[in-house]
């Protein structure tokens, strides 16, 4: 939801830019770990960034 919602802000203040060539991603890290294991790990990461943000400026978790 926080993705749609900032989509929506992005919106308000400029237009969409279509990449030419597109973006692309490379599947090496599922290829290795797996999909499950890489999920975990992503989570991981963003919890744990979550929690250095929290700590470090808003003081109040």
């Amino acid at each position: 939801m926080e993705d749609l919602e900032f989509a929506r802000r992005m919106r308000s203040l400029t237009s969409i830019t279509l990449l030419d060539p597109p973006v692309e991603t490379s599947p090496r890290r599922f290829n290795n770990l797996g999909s499950v294991r890489t999920s975990l790990l992503n989570n991981l990461i963003e919890g744990v960034s979550q929690y250095i943000v929290c700590r470090s400026f808003l003081f109040r978790c």
